[in-house]
């Protein structure tokens, strides 16, 4: 067989009846006839290794290339034309047409250029939408300067990533953690559009001691947890690094303001920084969901929000626009409850959604009769 695939390679159009001089080669070899009545076999040909070129890649294979392949001959085809499928020969030959919502649309948001998938039911489309979390990014923008070092932890497509580059200019510097392939894809897209050389991509996950975590998602929202002690399961989960926000910004001089969203994995995201925490006291904005901390962080809500109030921070609820207690609010739509734990645990029990979002702000930015300020 190897003889007639040699002998079938050169010529210039595989699959027409022998030239003259080629037909002692071919002697003896099943017509096609013969191959179709042939029971199918699960394991690797040459004929089936030699299809692969012509049909995936677009050639025959060379001499040279040929022993190197043949030896796959006998391996089971699932374990074989993924090799061809996944190679750049194949990708370069755009057989698959992409699927039209699968390519990322631009938007501008606030001066700035962000790629996102309009099938993306959990960002994508709300930033199409310009509804992405208004009160989230109300207080966002109020607490970010010019010049200011932010980390962006859960970055997901990198809206509050691509906001910070802006919002701190080329004299700042931005740290976005997001361990999903495909939104750190898309957030290094945003980053080289705009040309925010001063965005640093860390495409990790963040958490109290380094190792691998599995990661989970659905459409853009992930989550990570800890590997499964079941072999299989963890052999076939997708796993990436974890290392500590302490470890990674070891260098970084200072770290002014934070935004987490991990979708419960803020309180082991953060004992990871603790140190960071404390040097640099900077001012935290949080999603906070108690179901999915518990799930996911292995502690109850209250130890999180403890982390904070042992830290000396002083908690506040940010509200929805348009919520009926406005009145209680700051002007940033922020209800400060000091230290007072069971206060935001309540308000989000009263909430009715599967979240809701705290600043932890340091004691010493309070200012008198609980004016807390953003300088």
């Amino acid at each position: 067989m190897k003889r007639w695939l040699t002998a079938w390679s050169h010529r210039t159009t595989p699959g027409a009846p022998p030239a003259a001089g080629e037909a002692q080669q071919f002697a003896g070899l099943p017509h096609i006839e013969q191959l179709l009545a042939t029971a199918y076999s699960p394991e690797a040909t040459a004929f089936d290794i030699y299809y692969c070129f012509r049909l995936l890649l677009g050639r025959n294979p060379s001499p040279e290339e040929w022993p190197g392949h043949s030896a796959r001959v006998g391996q089971p085809l699932h374990e074989v034309l993924p090799s061809y499928l996944g190679s750049l020969e194949f990708a370069r030959r755009g057989l698959l047409a992409p699927d039209a919502s699968a390519i990322p649309e631009r938007v501008e948001v606030e001066g700035s250029t962000l790629h996102v998938l309009a099938n993306d039911d959990a960002v994508g489309r709300h930033v199409l939408n310009g509804s992405y979390e208004p009160h989230v990014t109300r207080v966002f923008r109020y607490y970010l300067k010019p010049g200011m070092a932010v980390a962006d932890i859960g970055a997901n497509i990198g809206y509050f990533a691509i906001l910070a580059a802006h919002g701190v200019g080329p004299e700042g510097a931005v740290y976005a953690f997001e361990p999903n392939p495909l939104n750190a894809r898309l957030l290094d897209l945003s980053r080289r559009a705009n040309g925010y050389h001063w965005l640093q991509l860390h495409q990790i996950a963040l958490a109290s001691e380094p190792g691998l975590l599995v990661l989970n998602t659905a459409f853009s929202n992930g989550t990570t947890s800890r590997p499964d002690d079941r072999l299989q399961d963890f052999v076939q989960a997708q796993s990436v690094a974890a290392l500590t926000l302490d470890t990674v910004l070891h260098k970084a001089p200072r770290l002014d303001l934070i935004k987490i969203d991990v979708e419960g994995a803020e309180y082991d995201a953060l004992l990871g920084g603790a140190q960071r925490l404390a040097r640099d006291r900077p001012v935290v904005l949080s999603e906070f969901s108690p179901p999915q901390i518990r799930g996911t962080s292995g502690v109850e809500a209250a130890t999180y929000l403890e982390f904070f109030t042992r830290m000396n921070y002083q908690l506040g609820w940010i509200r929805h626009p348009g919520d009926e207690s406005a009145g209680e609010c700051d002007a940033q739509g922020v209800t400060w409850l000091g230290q007072n734990i069971d206060a935001l645990l309540a308000a989000y029990e009263d909430s009715g959604v599967d979240h809701i979002d705290f600043i932890a702000l340091p004691t010493e930015r309070a200012g008198a009769a609980g004016d807390i300020s953003a300088d």
